[in-house]
This record gives structure tokens, C-alpha cells and sequence, in this order.
């Protein structure tokens, strides 16, 4: 059974009947389970000399520092873990030990590691806690822990941890009245009072048990049962029963009557707040004696502020003064120490004593003290004086209409500004007069909203409508004088405060600056020295000083001479947030006072010191509206959101006791994990350690939201480093060292904490920075000294080595050069003869010869072919060994390569009578981007040696996708295969079988340069293979997919580029047709075999052996296309294209040419594009290629012709 259950089982609940609101009523804050509250279910509260506020509640205890809570609950698998959730006792003791327990839970002990000691019964020990389910725990002078417990009894702790139990002996007249011990509380004296279930008891320091008579409640019940206990100062005990609180002297015998209940109304807890102030928590509901008036409150959670439950567990009083309340089913409220400072009116469904709406716009001071207030559009409300009452007058004086905006009485008459004018109240008659806005008129309202109205001291009323200008208005005829822009009267029409100076003329704070009648010019100026920009409010402080505010600044000027001057200025470096600001105030202690959107703001003119106060201060809103209302006593009446509100600013003081400030975490992330450190002692952090977090507390609860904390780590901060109300601060790595870390924090009112709470904090050095780590550096010093010493030996034939292999580096280097360019040189000295000796061949095969004869010329031609391929291998391999090999990459197409590749090689296979077979798998990708002439060089290659090694059967070829855009070529045949050792040698340069070398011959490079191109463009080669089983060549390439550019556009060829525009040919279908083509070649062999190549193809020639004479054969009409060598004589090929280009200019006549060369540089072709060159040829040339070169050119000019046309004669 809870403490709860049991209280309540014992006692039957009732209700008071409430008291009428007073002139100031306490605005509770409330703790829920959503701030971090463990339950809603509270039964105590204490604070402890530490400062931190500890709570027992129904599921665990908490500890709270005016921001977080911590909580500690029962964990079944942790033994020194809470004994059990439900935490109804609960005593801080004089040296700050923490012991709870509850209904089963025995007694706990809050050790400093943060674990907790249990006290448990045990039935077969007599010396055992009595029972586990406890009441109550206190502590008597000598520093003896008592534990109260339900049916067991009162027990005493010993120093040995076993318990003395005192119990109720029938038999025994001076034994405890009962064994439920319920309240108990220590004196002075050195005496235990005891509160039970059948009444009181006082234990003397001899260990008698003393009955107490409670003469003014005996009577009322057969059982009274002692709720709660207070010691106070006097030595006196105040007794909370069923039926009220008695106090009862130090004798014991004199009994006075503090509170007398209707009805049986358990009482569970009381503080007071001076001699004849009570505050006192029952079941039903908060009790608030102030002298004879006694006040309930409680059981109404209909509006904030209210007190949300009647069921009263506890009761607090912290060391500020502040109010904490535990309630059975509501959580915490807490009432501020100053709740007193403000007197709060607001509205209260159904009750007609309130404000009629809950938002309040505008209030005014009535003639007789009271405050005249207006809300929405049919609110007005007049509150008191005197006795804080509430009139609603809305009704009678028929509002409505317009929002309220501005108030003022003046006589029998209000005067109300509105959106759409003004409206008199004839207080006694109940009669209105309607002032509204028109167009601009001297002698109307100007058009805007009415949002100022004050009189001044001829007794006429001015009003500032905003948007609008401003008016004078006589209270008597209602005589109406205005002044608006529109007139050239007034500066700026948007007005946001109107004030008088001390000769009685209005000022005004405009979104331009200020602005003051001229009552000689009858018009509004603009004030000398004044700022520029908007102003929100502004206030006189005497004849000569003068306040205003503007966003993110107050400032205070000096009024002399017709000029301001800035005395001065708060912004936020001095702690003034950057807010608009509906109103100012000067008091006459000459603080200022100010209304914004963010709460009341108070300045203290003497030293600038800065406070704020909002709901936790007692505002009903800290959303404030409009402007002040100034009683004549000094008061000042303020509306919020919320309601309306008044305070004495001469009676309110920031003099609070400075706050105790606390490190309540620090923690540090090391290897990934976040670990808590104790804050209490030294930190010594490990290096690698990072993010130091640090949380100081300053357990003050005035308004936590209002603390101020500044850190400092020496040897790290320069200065201290301020973090506002945020009492965190992170470090993300610190060097290693000693530092220390120093925290200060101020409350509310500015008032510091006595001490600078200091921790030192070491960083370990790494493991390479320590001492002994400096010794292993003294001996590897030592050991390198001597290793010094004897690789300086060393060091000249070092020296001597590294200069013979930078001197062969640079010879291999000179050597690879120089094969490069021998073999370049080779290749075009080779490539000429070789071009005469292949052309002439082929040009005798197209003559008529016999067997024997064409047998002959084919000879030549193969052999010319395995030379010229023996020359491109060796070239390849040279650039390839230089590293100046270079692939072009272009999209393409696979398949069409494959089906290039089968069309010429499908000749040679069927020679053979071999079938040659292709594969095109759905999955290899139409587009890839790649070097289509290297792709089909390893192709021809695979298949020219498949085709050669394989006697009968067949080859097949397929192509296959690999990865995203990557391609798989598979080459198989049916030829001898290969061994295991053929296959490791075989793409090694030379490497060739002798016998197959003797059957088939060749050079053994080919599949040495496939290895390496494909390697080249990232791919890999591999072949599987055993003898009399064929062979399986794969070669796979990981290409990419084209990005960017469409389809269309990359199927088209790519031809130079140039400065010019390119030319692309386009070929057409029919018959070639003679055409007219110059040869500028300077080897009369060469140039014999391509005339006989173009004669055998039908087209006319001209032959140019130099360029200059070729300048002058191209300058003739009639030439379709010239062939240009670009190795000449004098003007070379690329010089007589450029010329022929710049000549072209002029003609607007484009003359495709070709470029014909026996170079093997590389370079070549790009030098003949960017010539202008269209196309290129490399020799030796074939009559075959010729024609395919020439054919998409002649195609398309107009000179193409057939037979019998007209012909352009040779030169």
C-alpha cells in the first residue's frame, strides 16, 4: 500500500469554500512530466544545502536545478540501484546525504558515486529496519537519522547500520500511541516530536515518550492524526492535524489554535513565511494565511497560473522564498519569491468579476485611482483601487464595433481611440459621441488607427493615430484641430508614443525620429540631435532627460537648449536584446521601466544593471501590449495577452542572497563512446580524449531563464567567456597540459555567485612525449651518432652510386629516344621504297600475266605486307616503351567493329575452308566511347593468328556486354592449342614456338602489342587452351558509356579541325565517275603508282613534284581533289595547304585535299588537320583504300562526271 492509499484510506477528503480574489493574486508555475518530471505523482520536496531541489515522486527521485531534472530509479539487475520507485520520505541531512524510501522500498542512502545503500527488514533480524514501508525520515541535532514507518513503528539508524526500534506497547502506557509513525520533526533541544495515525508524541532526550494533548481539535474524531510537522525559531512546533494547525509550546502544554478546518481535511505539510504568514498544504487544496485572512487555492487547472490540484503532498519554501507545492496528481507549481511584487487581473470564465476577454489592449488610470481597461471590440472593464474588484461596463456604455485601442478619462467622460476614430463615454448618462476619421481636414481626425490618447495641462485631450497625423481635441465642445502630413504640419504620419515635456508641449516618437509641436509655428518639428530612424517609445526622466528606444538600443539624451544630446547608450554589449518596445517609464527612483514582447524590463540608471521579468516573476504574460498606465501614487498598471497587472516599482528589490553555483556533469568522448567524469574531483584526461563538456548550475530559482554564466581555462582562455543563460561549454580537443577551469554565475538580479568554482585539469601528453619516451629518444640518438659515424663511410660510394644510376637512367632514357626516332626514321624510309615496291605490285596484278608471273607478284606483295607489319609493331612497341603512345577516344560502336572485322578476314578464312562464325549478345552495348583502330588492330590480330594456326574447322567470334558499358570479345578456333608453357611465354616479345615458327613464321610481336594495348585501355587478355583442343582468346575492355552528346551526332564521322569550318563529305550511291586529282609527290616512283592507281580507278591526274609548281596546277578550274606528300621539296605539304586555304578565302571555293606521308612520328595526322588537310593517307598505299578515301570527296562535287562528259586536260 502507497503512501497515498494509505493517507487516504485514513482520511475522508472534503472541500473549502473559496475566498474572493485578492488585489493580488499568486501565479503558479507548473513541472510536468513534459520538463522532465519522473511522475505527475509527487509526495516531497526538499532542498538541500547545496542548492539543488530534490523531489520524491511515484516513480523515482529527482534532482532539479532550475533547468533539468536528474532522476534515479529502481533497475532489477543493479543491486545498488533505488530499493523502489515509490519515494514518499525523503530527508537531505545537515551534510548533504540524500535518504528516501517509500511503500516497500526500505531506507535508501545516496552515495557520492552516485550508487545508494539499502536498509531492508529482515523478519529473522531483530536489529533490521522494522518494516520497509516508510512515512517519514528526519534527522535530530545530533545528526541521529529517524525513520517513521507504517506499522513497524519508529526506528533509529545506528553507526553500525543496524536500527534501535522503539514501538507502541499496549502494556506500556509511555510507549508510542501508535506503531504507524506518520510526521516527524526535531527541535533544538534535542528533542524527536512524533506524529502518528492516533496523535502526538515527543521523545525526550532521555528517551521518555511524552503524549501530547491537542485540547482545540480533541473532540472532533475518535483518532487525530498528526500530518505534518514544523520546528520553528521560537522552539515551538506547529502540528498539522485532520481538522487544522495548532502550534504547541516548548512546554507542551500551551496549545494555540492556528487554523481551524470545517472538516476533517488531512493536513501533509506547512512553512511559513513570517511570524502571523502560513502556508499550508492539505488534502484539499492550498491554505494561505496572511494574519486573520485566510485564502484556498486549488482544483482548477482551467487557466494558467492556477493551482491544477487540491491534493497537497508537500510543501517548500527555498531559500530565495520561493513557493514549492507537491500535488498527488499534478506535478510541481511553484510560486515565485516576489509573486507579491505583481497583482494580476485576468479573465475567468463564468466568473462575471473578471475581465471580460482575456487579451487586454489599452488601459488608463480612472479619476477616482481605479484602472480603466479595454479589450477586443466590446471590453471595458474597471478594476478597483482599493479592493481589486472588477466592474464590466462594456454592456452599459453599449461598446462595440472597432477594436479598442486607447483609453483616457477625463471628468464624467472616457474617451476610447479606436480603428476608425473616437468615441466619448458620457459616464453618468450613458451616452456616446462619435469622433470618427476623415479625409484631411484641420478640423478632423486624420485617417489611421487612434493608438495614444493623454491629456494635457490645459485639460484638452491629444491623440496620435497611427498612419494618420494627430489631433487636439476640446473635452468640452469636442472641437477637433489636427495635423498630418497631407497639411505640412507633421514630419512622419507613423506615431508610436506620445509624451509632454515639462512646458506642457507633446513630443513624438515617429519611424523617422522625434518629432515636438512648435505651438509658435503650430506644427510639428523634427528634434535637433535626436536619432534618425524609428523610435518605439520615449520618456521624460525630469525637465532635461530624456529616454527613447529604438531597436536593438536604449539611450538616454540631455535636453538643453533646444538640443539633445546623448548622455547614454544600451545595446548588446551591455546586455540590451536587439526587440521593439511598446512603452517607457521613468520612476521616481529614476529607474526606467519598459514593456516589450519579451517581458518587463527594469534599467537601473545608477549603474546600468539590466533585469527582466516574466511568468516566473509573477506576470500573468511576458507578451506585454500597449502602453503604461501611471497611477498618482506611482503604480503602474500593465496590459499582456493574458490580463492586466500592476506593481510599485519603489517596492520592488533585486537584493536577493547570492546563489550557490555547482558543476552538476562533465564528460568527455573518448574512442567513440561518451564518458561521464566527476565533476568533483581533479580531471585528467588521456590525450586523443575530445569534446570536454562541461555543465555548471547556479541554483538560483528567481528565473533560471535570467542566470548568467561565464567560463574560463586557464592556460587556455585569455578572458572570460560569457555564455548567457546557457550554463554549458564545450572544448573540442585541448593540447596537453595543466589547466584550470574557473566558472562564475549571477542570477536573475545580476547578484554573483560568492565563489569561483575551480577544477583543475590535466592532459596527458602522448605516448611519444613522455619521459620515458624521451630517454628511448636519448639512447636512438646515441645508437644514430654511431650510425652516423659509420654510414658516413658509406656515404661517398652512395653518392658514387646514385650518380652512375642517374647517369644510366639518363642513357636509357637518351637510348629510348633515339630508338624511337631511329625506328620513326626507319619507318619512313622504309615506307617509301615500300610504297613503290607494293604499288607496283599490285599495279602489275591488274595487267595481264600468266600463272606463273601473277604467282610472282603476289609473292611481292606479301612479303611487302609482312615488312610493312613487321615496321608498325616495332614502332608500337618503341612508343609504347617512351610512354608517348596515345589512344583516341571516340564513341563507338562495337558491333559494327566485329562486323568490320568479319568482312575482311572472312577472305582469308574462306581460303582456307574455314567458317568464320559471329555472336552479337543483347547485352553488349550499342554506344561505348574507345580507340575503335587499337580495338580492331588486337582483333585482326587474334583472328589473322586463329585463322593461321587452325588447319580445319572453324573461328567464332562473339561480343558480349561486361559491367556497365564494358565489352567481352571472345576469339575461338579449333586449331593444335597450346601447352602450359606456351601459355606463360606467350605475350612475351618474340616469343613463338620454333617449330610453328618454322611451319608459319613471323615476328612474334603481335600478341606481345595486343597484351599491351589492351592494358592500355584498362582491360585485361586471357586464353584458354590445352593441346589438340583449340584455343579460347577473351579479351575484356571497361569502357565507358558516351555522356552528353545524342546518338545521332555521335554516329557521324569526325573529320580536322581546323580554324575553318570543317567540310564533311558525304558519300553517294551510283558510279564513281572520272574526276580530275593532282599528285604532289616528289618520288616519281611514288607518284608513278598512285597515277597508275587513279588511271586504273578512271580519274584524270596531274603530278606536281614540288609545291610550287603544285600552287600552280591547283590554281586552274577544273581540279576535283589533289593528293599533297607532305615531305616536299621546299614548300612542304602543310605549308601548300595553308596557302591554298588563304587563297580560298577570297574564291569561296573549297578544295578537298589529302594528305599522303610514309612519317611514323605520331603526330602526324593532327598536323595535317590542323593544316586543313581533309583526309590522310599513309604509305604504302593501296589502290582499295585510295578509292575509299577518295570516294566520299569526289561524290559530292559538282565536277564529278561520267564517261563522255567533258574532260579538264592533265597538265
Amino acid at each position: 500500500m502507497g503512501r497515498s492509499g494509505i493517507f487516504f484510506a485514513i482520511f475522508f477528503l472534503s472541500m473549502c469554500a473559496c475566498a474572493g480574489p485578492p488585489p493580488a493574486e499568486p501565479w503558479f508555475e507548473l513541472l510536468r512530466v513534459a520538463d522532465g518530471l519522473p511522475s505527475s505523482g509527487v509526495y516531497a520536496l526538499r532542498q538541500g544545502s547545496d542548492g539543488f531541489i530534490w523531489v520524491g515522486t511515484r516513480d523515482g527521485l529527482a534532482r532539479y536545478d532550475g533547468v533539468d531534472f536528474r532522476v534515479w530509479r529502481h533497475d532489477p539487475d543493479d543491486a545498488s540501484s533505488l530499493a523502489s520507485n515509490d519515494v514518499s520520505a525523503l530527508l537531505i541531512d545537515r551534510g548533504g546525504r540524500v535518504w528516501c524510501g517509500g511503500e516497500a522500498g526500505g531506507l535508501n542512502e545516496l552515495l557520492a558515486d552516485g550508487r545508494f545503500r539499502r536498509y531492508r527488514h529482515d523478519p529473522a533480524d531483530a536489529h533490521s529496519l522494522s518494516s520497509d514501508t516508510l512515512f517519514t525520515i528526519a534527522e535530530d541535532s545530533t545528526g541521529t537519522i529517524w525513520v517513521g514507518t507504517y506499522l513497524g513503528g519508529l526506528n533509529r539508524l545506528r553507526e553500525d547500520g543496524s536500527f534501535e526500534r522503539i514501538e507502541h506497547d499496549p502494556e506500556r502506557p509511555d510507549s508510542l500511541r501508535s506503531t504507524t509513525v506518520i510526521s516527524l520533526a526535531a527541535d533544538a533541544s534535542g528533542r524527536l516530536w512524533i506524529g502518528t495515525d492516533l496523535g502526538l508524541d515527543v521523545r525526550e532526550t532521555d528517551g521518555r515518550i511524552v503524549h501530547v494533548a491537542l485540547p482545540p481539535f480533541e473532540g472532533r474524531a475518535e483518532n487525530l492524526s498528526i500530518g505534518s510537522l514544523r520546528a520553528q525559531d521560537d522552539g515551538s512546533m506547529l502540528v498539522g492535524t485532520d481538522f487544522g494547525v495548532a502550534r504547541v509550546a516548548a512546554d507542551l502544554h500551551a496549545v494555540e489554535g492556528i487554523v481551524d478546518l470545517p472538516s476533517r481535511m488531512p493536513t501533509m505539510a506547512m512553512t511559513s513565511a513570517a511570524a502571523d504568514r502560513y502556508w499550508i498544504g492539505t488534502t484539499g487544496g492550498l491554505l494561505h494565511l496572511t494574519g486573520s485572512e485566510q485564502h484556498r487555492y486549488g482544483g482548477s487547472d482551467a487557466l494558467p497560473g492556477e493551482l491544477p490540484s487540491a491534493r497537497v503532498m508537500d510543501v517548500l519554501r527555498d531559500r530565495e522564498g520561493g513557493l514549492w507545492v507537491a500535488m498527488f496528481d499534478a506535478g510541481i507549481a511553484r510560486l515565485p519569491a516576489r509573486w507579491k511584487n505583481f497583482a494580476v487581473w485576468r479573465h475567468r470564465p463564468g466568473q462575471a468579476n473578471s475581465l471580460l476577454h482575456t487579451q487586454t489592449e489599452a488601459i488608463s488610470v480612472a479619476a477616482d485611482g481605479g484602472i480603466w481597461v479595454s479589450s477586443g471590440r466590446d471590453g471595458i472593464d474597471r478594476i478597483d483601487g482599493d479592493t481589486g474588484a472588477v466592474e464590466r461596463h462594456g454592456a452599459r456604455l453599449q461598446a462595440g464595433g472597432s477594436q479598442l485601442r486607447a483609453m483616457l478619462q477625463i471628468g464624467q467622460q472616457l474617451w476610447v481611440g479606436h480603428q476608425r476614430g473616437i468615441r466619448r463615454y458620457d459616464l453618468d448618462a450613458a451616452r456616446m459621441l462619435e469622433l470618427p476619421v476623415a479625409a484631411d481636414s484641420a478640423q478632423a481626425l486624420p485617417r489611421g488607427y487612434v493608438n495614444r490618447l493623454a491629456r494635457a495641462a490645459d485639460g484638452s485631450l491629444w491623440a496620435s493615430l497611427r498612419g494618420g497625423g494627430m489631433a487636439r481635441i476640446d473635452a468640452a465642445t469636442a472641437a477637433i484641430r489636427s495635423w498630418s502630413v497631407a497639411l505640412g504640419t507633421l514630419g512622419n504620419a507613423d506615431i508610436s508614443d506620445l509624451t509632454f515635456d515639462a512646458t506642457a508641449q507633446p513630443w513624438i516618437s515617429t519611424a523617422a525620429g522625434l518629432e515636438r509641436y512648435n505651438a509658435t509655428q503650430a506644427r510639428f518639428e523634427a528634434v535637433p540631435g535626436a536619432p534618425v530612424g524609428a523610435i518605439d517609445a520615449l520618456a521624460f526622466d525630469g525637465a532635461q532627460a530624456l529616454w527613447v528606444h529604438r531597436l536593438g538600443a536604449l539611450e538616454e539624451y540631455a535636453w538643453k537648449d533646444g538640443q539633445l544630446s546623448l548622455l547614454k547608450h544600451l545595446s548588446g554589449a551591455e546586455g540590451w536584446p536587439a526587440m521593439q518596445v511598446s512603452a517607457l517609464h521613468v520612476a521616481a527612483d529614476h529607474s526606467v521601466w519598459a514593456a516589450s514582447q519579451r517581458g518587463l524590463w527594469r534599467i537601473d540608471a545608477r549603474n546600468g544593471r539590466i533585469r527582466q521579468f516574466s511568468e516566473r516573476d509573477g506576470l500573468p504574460s511576458a507578451e506585454l501590449i500597449g502602453d503604461f498606465a501611471v497611477a498618482g501614487d506611482g503604480t503602474i498598471y500593465a496590459s499582456s495577452r493574458a490580463g492586466v497587472f500592476a506593481f510599485d516599482p519603489a517596492a520592488i528589490s533585486l537584493d536577493s542572497p547570492a546563489p550557490p553555483l555547482q558543476l552538476t556533469a562533465m564528460s568527455i568522448r573518448r574512442e567513440g563512446s561518451r564518458i561521464e567524469l566527476d565533476a568533483s574531483q581533479p580531471i585528467a584526461l588521456q590525450h586523443g580524449d575530445q569534446d570536454l563538456s562541461v555543465q555548471a548550475r547556479v541554483l538560483s530559482f528567481l528565473n533560471p531563464g535570467g542566470n548568467q554564466y561565464r567560463f574560463k581555462l586557464e592556460g587556455f582562455d585569455s578572458d572570460w567567456v560569457e555564455t548567457g543563460a546557457r550554463g554549458e561549454r564545450v572544448f573540442s580537443q585541448l593540447p596537453s597540459g595543466s589547466y584550470r577551469l574557473q566558472v562564475r554565475a549571477a542570477n536573475a538580479d545580476g547578484v554573483w555567485s560568492p565563489t569561483t568554482v575551480e577544477i583543475p585539469i590535466e592532459v596527458a601528453a602522448a605516448a611519444w612525449l613522455t619521459p620515458w619516451a624521451f630517454s628511448g629518444y636519448l639512447m636512438m640518438a646515441v645508437l644514430l651518432v654511431w650510425l652516423a659515424f659509420r654510414a658516413w663511410r658509406d656515404r661517398v660510394d652512395q653518392r658514387h652510386s646514385m650518380a652512375l644510376a642517374e647517369e644510366q637512367r639518363r642513357t636509357a632514357e637518351q637510348l629510348a629516344e633515339a630508338k624511337s626516332a631511329f625506328l620513326a626514321h626507319m619507318s619512313h624510309e622504309i615506307r617509301t621504297p615500300m610504297t613503290g615496291v607494293l604499288g607496283m605490285a599490285e599495279l602489275l596484278r591488274g595487267t595481264q600475266l600468266d600463272e606463273r608471273q601473277r604467282g610472282y607478284a603476289e609473292a611481292i606483295s606479301r612479303s611487302g605486307d609482312l615488312m610493312l607489319r613487321l615496321v608498325n609493331d616495332s614502332l608500337d612497341l618503341a612508343r609504347m616503351e617512351a610512354g608517348k603512345f596515345q589512344l583516341d577516344h571516340r564513341p563507338l560502336q562495337p558491333a559494327s567493329l566485329l562486323r568490320e572485322v568479319i568482312e575482311l578476314e572472312e577472305p582469308l578464312a574462306r581460303k582456307k575452308g574455314l567458317a568464320l562464325r559471329s555472336e552479337i549478345d543483347a547485352t553488349a552495348p550499342a554506344w561505348v566511347v574507345g580507340d575503335a583502330l587499337r580495338i580492331k588492330q588486337v582483333l585482326f590480330n587474334l583472328v589473322n593468328n586463329a585463322i593461321k594456326f587452325t588447319e580445319r574447322g572453324q573461328i567464332a567470334l562473339a561480343l558480349t556486354g561486361c559491367g556497365d558499358a564494358g565489352i567481352r570479345f571472345t576469339i575461338s578456333d579449333t586449331g593444335p592449342g597450346m601447352s602450359a608453357d606456351m601459355r606463360e611465354r606467350l605475350f612475351g616479345r618474340f616469343e613463338q614456338s620454333s617449330e610453328l615458327a618454322r611451319r608459319f613464321g613471323g615476328s612474334g610481336l603481335g600478341l606481345s602489342i595486343c597484351h599491351e594495348l589492351v592494358e592500355l585501355m584498362g582491360g585485361r587478355i586471357t586464353v584458354e587452351s590445352a593441346p589438340g583442343e583449340g584455343s579460347r582468346f577473351t579479351v575484356e575492355l571497361p569502357l565507358q558509356a558516351p555522356a552528353g552528346e545524342p546518338i545521332e551526332r555521335r554516329s557521324r564521322p569526325r573529320h580536322a579541325a581546323s580554324s575553318k569550318a570543317a567540310i564533311e563529305p558525304t558519300a553517294a550511291p551510283g558510279a564513281a565517275g572520272i574526276a580530275h586529282i593532282v599528285v604532289v609527290e616528289d618520288d616519281p616512283t611514288i607518284a608513278a603508282v598512285i597515277c597508275g592507281m587513279l588511271e586504273a580507278g578512271g580519274h584524270r591526274h596531274s603530278h606536281a613534284a614540288h609545291g610550287l609548281a603544285a600552287l600552280a596546277m591547283l590554281n586552274e578550274a577544273g581540279v576535283d581533289l589533289a593528293l599533297v606528300d607532305l615531305d616536299l621539296p621546299g614548300i612542304d605539304g602543310l605549308q601548300l595547304t595553308r596557302l591554298v586555304r588563304e587563297r580560298e578565302h577570297e574564291s569561296g571555293r573549297h578544295l578537298p585535299i589529302i594528305a599522303i606521308t610514309a612519317r611514323a612520328t605520331g603526330d602526324e595526322e593532327a598536323q595535317a588537320r590542323e593544316a586543313g588537310m581533309d583526309g590522310f593517307l599513309r604509305k604504302p598505299i593501296k589502290a582499295a583504300v585510295l578509292e575509299a578515301t577518295l570516294e566520299p570527296w569526289l561524290a559530292r562535287s559538282r565536277l564529278r562526271r561520267t564517261p563522255g562528259d567533258d574532260a579538264i586536260p592533265a597538265a
